[in-house]
C-alpha cells in the first residue's frame, strides 16, 4: 500500500514538473528537434522529410511522442502545450510497456511499483529533466527490455504445443526487431549486447536447449537487423547524413578527465553530490549518502551478480546481466575515448537507460528474497527517499530561461526570420511556437554557412519574399569581421542588442542572398569543374592591415552548383608565382566561395597578404581532396600584385643611389 501511494505521489510530481515547472527551464535541443521535425512532417506531408540528423528523429512511428506530435500540432498552434502532452502520454505508455514485460518475467506488483518511483520521481532534478524531457533515453531502456524479453521467450516457449509457440515468438522478434533497427543508433547500442548475451547463454544452456532453437532465435534477430537497415538505407531522404558516435582516438589524458567527469556527473545525476560549499554534516548528508548507496547498487550490483552466475536460476535475469554488462562497457568506451564529454556532464544522460536496466536486474534478483524483512524494509526506505527527497518538490522558478527571454525580445523587435551561431538555435523557434524562425549557422574566416545538424534542407533554400532577416551573434562573435561579406550583403539596416546577443538586421533573406540552397556532397564530374574568371579592378593596398584586396568575378560554366558548402567543398585556391612564372607556393591561400548556380556569377573581394607584393597570384578553384579545376581544362586567372608603397619607395631610392 505504501509503495502504491509512493507511485501515485511520484506520478503527481512528474505531471506537475511536465506541465508547470518544465516550461520555465532551458529547453533541450532534443525537445526542439522533436517539435521542428513534427512541423516538417506536417509541412512536407511526409514521414521522411529531408532531415540531416537521422538518429532518434528519422522514424517518427517508433516513438509515441514523435507519432503523436504531428497529430497534436495539426489540431493546436500551441507547440509547447502539444509537446508536454505528447511527452506525458509517451512516458505513461512506456511505463505500461515496462509494467507488462516485468509482469511476464515474474516481478511482483510491489517491485514494479517501486521501479515506477524511479521512472517518475527521479532521484535528482538533473535526472528529472533528462528523463521527463528527453523521453528517448527511457524508451531506449524499454526497447532493450522488450527485445531481450522476446528473445528470451523464443528460447523458453511453453512445452505444450512448443513448435507453434516458438514460431509465434520468432515472428514477434522479427517484426519488432525490424522496426527498432531502422536506426543506426539502435544497431550500434542494442545489437552487440544481445549478441553477447546469446553467445553466453548458448554456452550456459548447451545441455538444456537444442542448438536448433537457439540458432533460429539468433537468425531471427540478425534478419530483423538486416531488414531494418535495408529500410533505413532506402526509405530515408537522400540528404540525411548519419552522425555516428564511435571511438576515434585513444587519449589517456582525455580519458582520465572524462572518467572524473563521469563519476562526478553520475553523482550529480542521482543527486548524490552535495552542492559546492555545503556542510557535509548537515541533515541532508543522510539523503546524499542514501542516494550514493542507490547509485552504487544500481551500477555495481549487476556486475557483482556475475560472480554468482552458476547460482542464478532465473535465465531471464542471466540474459539481462550480460546485456547490461556489455552495454555499460560500450558506453564507457565511447565516453572515455571520444572526448565528447570533456567539460560537460550532460552526456551522462546516456547512462540513464543503463541505470534503469541495472535497477531492473537488482529488483529481479531481490524478488527471490522479498520475504526477508530487511529487503522489504530497505525497499520502503528507498521508495520514501525517492519521493520525499525528490528535488521536484522545489517551487516553480520565478522567471523563464535565457532562451525564453531572448525569444520574447526578438518577437518584440518584430524579428521573425533569422540565423544564429549557437548549435541549438532551433530552441528559439520551438519556444516561440514558430512565430519566429531561427536556424543555426557557422561563422568561418570571412564566411557564413549553414550548420546542417538537426536541420532540414528546406530551411536553407532561401525565400525572395522575405523582406527582412537577422544574423544573431553571441558573445565574442559580436566582433565578427563582416568586411569580406560586405560586397555581397552590404551594411545591416539596424543592429539590436540583448544582453550577450547582437542581431544584425538585413533587408533580405540571408540564405537566399548567400546561396545556401545547394550543398556539395559528392565529387563533381570533370566536365562540371569549369569556371570563367576575371579581375574586376586593380589590386587595392591597405596600409593599416598590410594586405591587398583583389576583386574577382567567378562564373560557373558547369551544369552543377559549386561553392564552399558541403562535405566536398569547392574553394577558390590561390597559387603564388614569381614574375618569371616560377611557382613559389602551390597552396598559398584559399578563399571561400558562396554557392554559384550553373551559369551564374559572383563578385567577391579576396584578401592577399603583403608577401605577394611584387609577385603574381594565380586563382584556380579546387574541390578539396579531389582536383584543381585547371587539371580538367578550366582557365586560371593571373593577377600581378604591385610592390607596396614602402617597397616602391625603397626601390626608387636604391635606383637613385645607383645613378648617383
Amino acid at each position: 500500500m505504501l509503495l502504491l501511494l509512493a507511485a501515485l505521489i511520484s506520478l503527481g510530481l512528474y505531471l506537475r514538473f511536465s506541465f508547470e515547472i518544465y516550461p520555465t527551464l532551458n529547453f533541450q535541443s532534443d525537445d526542439a528537434a522533436a517539435l521542428l521535425f513534427s512541423n516538417e512532417v506536417l509541412k512536407q506531408h511526409s514521414l521522411f522529410p529531408a532531415w540531416y540528423n537521422s538518429t532518434g528523429i528519422l522514424v517518427p512511428f517508433l516513438s509515441p511522442e514523435l507519432s503523436l506530435l504531428p497529430i497534436l500540432l495539426a489540431v493546436s498552434d500551441h507547440w509547447m502545450a502539444c509537446f508536454r502532452t505528447a511527452v506525458a502520454v509517451d512516458q505513461l505508455l512506456m511505463a505500461a510497456l515496462v509494467w507488462w514485460i516485468l509482469g511476464q518475467a515474474g516481478l511482483s506488483r510491489a517491485m514494479r511499483l517501486f521501479l515506477l518511483c524511479f521512472l517518475f520521481a527521479s532521484v535528482s532534478s538533473q535526472m528529472a529533466q533528462q528523463t521527463v524531457m528527453i523521453a528517448g533515453q527511457d524508451w531506449f531502456y524499454a526497447k532493450v527490455l522488450l527485445l531481450s524479453f522476446l528473445v528470451f521467450r523464443c528460447l523458453h516457449s511453453p512445452q505444450d504445443d512448443a513448435d507453434k509457440s516458438d514460431r509465434r515468438w520468432l515472428i514477434w522478434v522479427l517484426v519488432v526487431g525490424a522496426l527498432l533497427f531502422i536506426d543506426k543508433s539502435n544497431i550500434s547500442q542494442m545489437l552487440p549486447p544481445l549478441v553477447a548475451a546469446f553467445l553466453m547463454l548458448w554456452m550456459a544452456w548447451a545441455d538444456k536447449r537444442s542448438s536448433k532453437s537457439i540458432l533460429a532465435a539468433f537468425a531471427a534477430l540478425v534478419l530483423a537487423a538486416a531488414i531494418g537497415q535495408f529500410a533505413f538505407r532506402y526509405l530515408r531522404p537522400h540528404a540525411v547524413v548519419y552522425h555516428h558516435i564511435a571511438p576515434t582516438f585513444v587519449d589517456l589524458n582525455a580519458a582520465g578527465a572524462n572518467l572524473l567527469l563521469f563519476l562526478r556527473g553520475l553523482m550529480e545525476l542521482f543527486g548524490a553530490a552535495p552542492p559546492v560549499g555545503e556542510n557535509i554534516y548537515s541533515i541532508t548528508s543522510v539523503l546524499w549518502a542514501t542516494k550514493l548507496a542507490i547509485l552504487c547498487i544500481v551500477f555495481i550490483g549487476p556486475l557483482w551478480l556475475l560472480t554468482r552466475w552458476r547460482k542464478i536460476k532465473n535465465d531471464f535475469l542471466r540474459l539481462l546481466i550480460i546485456v547490461f554488462t556489455v552495454s555499460l562497457a560500450l558506453r564507457m568506451l565511447v565516453y572515455l575515448f571520444t572526448g565528447i564529454s570533456v567539460g560537460v556532464t550532460a552526456t551522462n544522460r546516456y547512462f540513464i537507460s543503463d541505470a534503469l536496466m541495472g535497477l531492473t536486474i537488482m529488483l529481479l534478483y531481490s524478488e527471490t528474497h522479498w520475504q526477508a524483512l530487511p529487503v522489504r524494509a530497505g525497499a520502503l526506505v528507498v521508495a520514501t527517499v525517492l519521493v520525499a527527497g525528490s528535488p521536484l518538490l522545489v517551487a516553480r522558478p520565478a522567471e523563464g530561461s535565457e532562451y525564453h527571454r531572448l525569444a520574447r525580445f526578438l518577437e518584440g523587435e518584430q524579428l521573425h526570420q533569422g540565423y544564429a551561431t549557437f548549435w541549438n538555435a532551433g530552441v528559439l523557434t520551438a519556444l516561440a511556437d514558430n512565430r519566429i524562425q531561427v536556424r543555426q549557422i557557422i561563422l568561418g574566416s570571412g564566411e557564413i554557412r549553414p550548420y546542417r545538424w538537426l536541420s532540414s534542407s528546406r530551411w536553407y533554400e532561401g525565400d525572395m519574399d522575405i523582406r527582412e532577416s537577422f544574423l544573431l551573434l553571441k558573445g565574442a562573435e559580436g566582433a565578427f569581421n563582416m568586411a569580406p561579406l560586405t560586397p555581397v550583403l552590404g551594411k545591416p539596416v539596424r543592429i539590436v542588442n540583448f544582453g550577450d546577443y547582437r542581431a544584425l538586421v538585413f533587408p533580405f533573406d540571408l540564405a537566399q542572398k548567400l546561396g545556401w540552397k545547394y550543398s556539395i556532397d559528392e565529387k563533381l564530374p570533370p566536365a562540371d569543374r569549369r569556371v570563367a574568371m576575371n579581375s574586376v579592378a586593380a589590386p587595392v593596398w591597405s596600409a593599416r592591415d598590410r594586405c591587398w584586396t583583389v576583386t574577382v568575378r567567378v562564373t560557373n560554366r558547369g551544369k552543377l552548383p559549386i561553392g564552399s558548402s558541403g562535405s566536398w567543398p569547392v574553394n577558390l585556391g590561390i597559387h603564388l608565382l614569381e614574375p618569371s612564372g616560377k611557382l613559389l607556393d602551390n597552396d598559398y591561400a584559399r578563399a571561400t566561395l558562396p554557392m554559384i548556380e550553373p551559369g551564374k556569377s559572383v563578385t567577391l573581394p579576396v584578401t592577399i597578404s603583403d608577401r605577394a607584393s611584387g609577385q603574381i597570384v594565380e586563382f584556380d578553384p579546387v574541390q578539396e581532396n579531389v582536383a584543381w579545376f585547371h587539371q580538367t581544362g578550366s582557365p586560371v586567372l593571373q593577377v600581378h600584385i604591385p610592390r607596396t608603397p614602402t617597397m616602391k619607395a625603397a626601390h626608387d631610392s636604391d635606383v637613385k643611389l645607383k645613378k648617383y
